[in-house]
């Protein structure tokens, strides 16, 4: 099960709020991961990992500290070779 699809779960099936199910995902693991100060919400100092999801929850795009990985990089740059 990836984030994503736990999301819409929550949305589609358990009929949990959209804000709710998406705190579940961000907020929550941040603060059980004692990370809030730098994880799971956007505010000056935390790190800009984001997802963009489209209207059916589905991922579009990933930003891992202010990087995007539609070029298929990570967060250090390195380009995946998986699917290759």
């Amino acid at each position: 099960l990836t984030m994503d699809e736990a999301v819409r779960y929550a949305v589609n099936v358990a009929r949990l709020p959209l804000g709710n199910a998406l705190a579940m995902a961000s907020r929550v693991p941040a603060t059980f991961l004692r990370r809030e100060t730098e994880l799971g919400r956007i505010a000056p100092g935390h790190l800009a990992s984001l997802v963009h999801l489209d209207n059916d929850l589905r991922v579009l795009d990933t930003w891992i500290e202010g990087r995007s990985t539609a070029d298929g990089t990570d967060a250090s740059g390195i380009v995946s070779t998986e699917g290759d």
